[in-house]
């Protein structure tokens, strides 16, 4: 029962099972065995009091056997790890005067001095050293009692006595080697590393301080004991003992806390507040290459440490041995007490240095980023001696953002970026890797956020003096405000200074954006603080650029107020006015087409496509068509002459008006025109439009077989196909005989309705006819020409037509006159490139975005990621 417990690690209950067997059954072949099972399972459970005691319990119920000898052993080792420090030294003491042939028995006499240290009895631990060193002159554990002495002082602060003997267990060592015997080296290696501790507490108790003259002193003094501190554990390094692994590791700590000495050294106490917080960043900043220093120390230690472990016949690739679960007890009741041995720990011992050197590196630099963004905190928070609203105020705050924050957001990145670029070296993954890659973009994101809070500050300043500005134009060129500024003074002093603020507020945060999103892409960083800079960027990019139109309209307006004004006053304030707001108007235009052109650059370099964007692209088109528009994934219509067109010869007024009902005309006729005629301009354009006449005259040249011309371009975007019922009547050689061939001029009227789904951003309008020609859209007269060369296209621009065309229904009409046989009529090809529909779309989504309360899940989200995630 007892061991199917065991199997399943039911410790305790597999202990009351045996003990149940030993108290029944004493005399049983399975008593000396069970209590030896007792005292594993309490050693598996970490309870070594108790494994100690049923170690000590063989010994007294199985007297003068094997198992009671190594029993007894065990009992003393295992109060020795339960720390009860008397039971040890009367366990120890039982030991010698049962088996003082035992070899141990000298060794347990040796280490009852080392107990006694623990309980604070110099004088007997002292009396043991001495009997031990009389009878055993040359034993090499005669290093461990020097050696043991100087802990012990060591641990009471008694450091000058605590290295007294420590040089002792060094030169006892040295004299062994010198007589070719064992000088005990381990002890010696632990010597000297208590040696680099003793000068390492000397070192940590140097503490740098004002004045000057005292700190340069100080200074000299820890770079003086840094040394020697780094030569006593490279001494210890060079042992190549366990106790080596830790030497290498207080060797890149010491060089971390000449770092700490420097960056928190001890300022003159009548410093005003502003100037402690320049001076201590100034003193941090000065810190930085001491870290780097000690992070280059650690980096050393990650390299030579699994070499060390390699002599040592450890390597750090068995680590996951370590990892494996303890086995259970041996549950063959018959297997005899066995004597303790304790496992060596090297590999333990060498893999808790690298983890720990490892973390170190990442916790440094990482704590080195926090404290450079302490002081961005404390800038920002910096009193302003200037009141809001004044413009001053913000002069005042941009000073502080370029020559205070700037420079310390610069170290807290250059930190930041040093721990993911170490990570990446050394394979290192923690905490505070993850946290320095999101914190890389937080932190290079607070310069566009204080500086897109400047933008919206100069807009309401702006605004807020608007008003100011009317109220001084209203009373006159002599009035003043109580700071006894004219109008002049006003718009140039004020409000074009926070024009030209809004110009340069928004164009820095914008570049600081860039910036964020350039450091990230560099360095492969994707997280959600990247996705939020994007987010942030166009967001603010939009609203600033559509802030700063919406005030150059309302300066507009007030401009055109103001010039009607002074046309009906003849006062000059109005005339002034009148400029002083087109002044206005032209520079945030200017701006806003700069914001936004800027941020339009960025989304296309970095491929950023969002609701954003389009919105932005939406203003600039409006703003620079002929620029933007191309930008767009452009939806191309064209409309070219065909049969579906209407034709007549009969005149009616209103006949080129889109309310014109031209169901009396009929369809056009396709004309065929000679193979040997050619159309340069429709041919670089790679079209071929339809010539087309009236189907009331019959000419020989219009028949079913149609060459030249005579293809039909399908339609994009025009009417129904319904119209074309008729289109592709032929016109047979009989009806010619109707026509009368003399030279007579003819008219013939053509229509054609053409509806667009947007607004058009370009278009191409070629046309020609025989002989001349009036063409109209929407009711508006284009162009028209005179004896025209048939085959010489006219090309008529875009902005001819630009504010004709528009989105909806459009009619297209055009008089031809004709003198001569035979009628090659009218060739006409429009094409037009639209604004996609995606984008007011777009602009509704946006709208009603507006209106909606912000998800609050969303807002947890927002507040988590400003959140420094590592919790100390």
């Amino acid at each position: 029962a007892a061991r199917n417990f065991e199997r399943v690690q039911e410790w305790q209950k597999a202990i009351n099972t045996y003990q149940v067997l030993v108290e029944e059954y004493p005399d049983s072949k399975y008593a000396l065995p069970a209590l030896g099972n007792i005292a594993e399972d309490y050693k598996v459970m970490e309870d070594y009091a108790n494994a100690a005691y049923w170690n000590e319990q063989i010994f007294h119920r199985f007297p003068g056997t094997k198992e009671a000898e190594d029993a007894l052993y065990n009992a003393s080792y295992f109060y020795e790890k339960a720390e009860q420090w008397p039971e040890v030294i009367r366990v120890n003491n039982l030991f010698i005067a049962t088996y003082p042939d035992n070899p141990e028995s000298k060794n347990l006499f040796f280490d009852n001095a080392k107990y006694y240290l623990k309980l604070g009895n110099l004088a007997r631990a002292n009396q043991i050293y001495q009997e031990f060193a009389n009878l055993y002159p040359d034993d090499p554990r005669t290093v461990e009692a020097f050696y043991q002495r100087g802990k012990y002082y060591f641990a009471h602060d008694k450091l000058d006595s605590a290295e007294v003997e420590f040089n002792r267990a060094i030169q006892k060592s040295n004299e062994l080697a010198a007589k070719g015997m064992d000088p005990n080296l381990y002890y010696a290696s632990e010597a000297y590393y208590q040696l680099g501790e003793i000068l390492f507490k000397k070192f940590q108790a140097v503490e740098l301080t004002y004045p000057p003259e005292v700190l340069r002193a100080r200074l000299n003094e820890k770079s003086r004991l840094l040394k020697q501190v780094v030569d006593a554990f490279t001494k210890v390094v060079e042992f190549g003992s366990i106790r080596s692994f830790p030497a290498m590791y207080r060797i890149a700590q010491a060089y971390e806390e000449m770092a700490d000495a420097i960056a928190f050294q001890k300022l003159p106490p009548n410093l005003t507040p502003e100037q402690r917080l320049v001076e201590q960043d100034r003193v941090f900043k000065a810190s930085v290459p001491a870290y780097d220093r000690a992070v280059e120390e650690y980096k050393n230690v990650l390299k030579n440490l699994p070499v060390l472990a390699e002599k040592l016949g450890v390597s750090l690739s068995d680590t996951a041995r370590l990892a494996q679960p303890k086995p259970a007890p041996a549950t063959d009741t018959t297997v005899a007490v066995k004597k303790v041995v304790e496992e060596d720990s090297t590999l333990q011992v060498a893999v808790k240095w690298y983890n720990k050197t490892r973390e170190r590196i990442s916790s440094i630099l990482f704590t080195v980023a926090e404290r450079s963004e302490d002081f961005i905190t404390a800038y920002l928070r910096s009193p302003n001696p200037f009141p809001q609203g004044d413009i001053r105020n913000l002069a005042y705050r941009a000073r502080v953002l370029r020559e205070l924050v700037a420079p310390s957001v610069q170290t807290t990145l250059n930190a930041h970026l040093k721990n993911v670029m170490v990570s990446r070296e050394l394979g290192l993954k923690n905490r505070y890797v993850t946290e320095s890659s999101r914190k890389l973009i937080l932190v290079s994101n607070i310069l566009a956020d204080q500086y897109g809070d400047l933008f919206w500050s100069a807009k309401d300043i702006y605004q807020q003096t608007i008003p100011v500005l009317e109220d001084l134009i209203e009373r006159g060129e002599t009035a003043t405000t109580p700071d006894n500024m004219n109008y002049y003074d006003v718009q140039d002093n004020l409000i074009m200074v926070a024009i030209r603020f809004m110009d340069e507020f928004a164009g820095t945060a914008e570049q600081q954006y860039k910036n964020t999103l350039d450091l990230a892409a560099q360095y492969d960083i994707q997280n959600d603080a990247r996705l939020t800079t994007e987010e942030k960027l166009f967001n603010f990019a939009f609203e600033a650029g559509k802030t700063m139109l919406d005030l150059k309209t309302a300066a507009e307006e007030k401009r055109e107020a103001y010039a009607d004004k002074y046309a009906q006053t003849d006062n000059p304030s109005y005339d002034l006015a009148s400029v002083f707001f087109d002044d206005q108007a032209v520079e945030l235009g200017n701006n806003a087409e700069n914001v936004l052109a800027n941020a339009y650059d960025i989304a296309k370099a970095n491929e950023i496509d969002n609701l954003w964007t389009k919105q932005i692209l939406s203003l600039l088109i409006e703003l620079q068509p002929d620029k933007y528009v191309p930008e767009l994934p452009m939806e191309k219509v064209a409309l070219a002459s065909d049969t579906t067109w209407r034709a007549t010869t009969v005149y009616e007024p209103g006949w080129n008006q889109l309310s014109y009902s031209d169901t009396a005309w009929s369809n056009a006729v396709a004309v065929n025109l000679p193979l040997d005629m050619s159309f340069p301009v429709y041919d670089s354009l790679g079209v071929n439009p339809t010539a087309i006449w009236v189907r009331e005259l019959l000419p020989s040249t219009v028949h079913e077989g149609m060459e030249r011309g005579g293809l039909e371009l399908k339609e994009i975007g025009g009417d129904s196909l319904a119209e074309t019922s008729d289109s592709t009547a032929a016109i047979s050689g009989t009806d010619t005989a109707a026509v009368d061939t003399a030279s007579q001029p003819v008219v013939a009227f053509f229509r054609k309705r053409w509806f667009l789904r947007s607004s058009p951003i370009n278009a191409e309008l070629a046309i020609t006819a025989d002989q001349s020609f009036r063409l109209f859209i929407n009711e508006q007269y284009i162009v028209g020409l005179d004896q025209v060369q048939y085959q010489e296209v006219t090309r008529v621009p875009f902005e001819a037509i630009r504010e004709i065309l528009k989105s909806g229904d459009n009619i297209i009409a055009c008089r031809v006159e004709d003198s001569e046989e035979p009628h090659y009529g009218l060739r006409f090809y429009l094409e037009v490139a639209l604004k996609p529909s995606q984008l007011e779309d777009i602009k509704q989504q946006i709208a009603r975005s507006m209106q909606i309360n912000v998800d609050p899940g969303k807002l947890d989200r927002m507040v988590t990621l400003n959140r420094n995630r590592i919790v100390h």
